[in-house]
């Protein structure tokens, strides 16, 4: 889990970097405040359809898919921006990061959730979502290294890779710990 903390960090990093150099060079001043309401509003909405999800979808399948639809969205984004500078499109960066944000918490806590009891949980949550942290920490550093030999765009790939590795981290809990998809979220032992 600490692992897939540091990965999740990494995604959101590098697609928040790229999302908001690449926004600022394009767009003025002027346009950050209908970024944060539209941004807003698509994540409440996606908030109530994940909560409908959830309860139409069995566990495995909802955290598998969260982490695909993310991962797909920042590829179909790269390969947009490989097209073109388009403008929209940059403004969609600046509202995916807030939904990969919110989405990828979401799958990461609630794996977490029901892998651990709630005596591991008080012992072992701020350790692993300490990896995110440390990502962010890591990351950030790098950045400016990794654009200068890659580019901004490309940060997006980091960000795609990142999520790819959490996507095998979380194939390899669920397979090694069988009964996190079928337990609730609220039992204790």
């Amino acid at each position: 889990m600490l692992l897939h903390s540091f990965f999740t960090g990494t995604s959101t990093v590098f697609f928040e970097t790229a999302a908001s150099a690449l926004f600022l060079a394009h767009y003025d001043a002027a346009f950050p405040p209908f970024v944060y309401l539209l941004a807003a509003a698509v994540s409440i909405t996606t908030g109530f359809g994940y909560t409908r999800a959830k309860e139409r979808v069995a566990f495995a399948p909802l955290m598998t898919g969260t982490l695909v639809v993310m991962l797909g969205s920042i590829c179909l984004l790269r390969l947009g921006l490989s097209l073109g500078e388009a403008g929209w499109l940059m403004f969609a960066m600046m509202i995916l990061y807030r939904l990969l944000s919110m989405l990828t918490d979401l799958e990461f806590w609630a794996v977490a959730a029901r892998l651990y009891d709630v005596r591991q949980s008080k012992r072992l949550f701020g350790l692993v979502g300490s990896g995110e942290v440390a990502a962010r920490v890591v990351g950030s550093f790098s950045v400016p290294v990794l654009v200068r030999g890659l580019g901004d765009l490309n940060l997006l790939w980091i960000s795609a890779a990142g999520l790819g590795v959490c996507l095998g981290l979380l194939m390899l809990i669920l397979r090694w710990f069988p009964d996190v998809a079928s337990r609730a979220g609220e039992d204790s032992e």
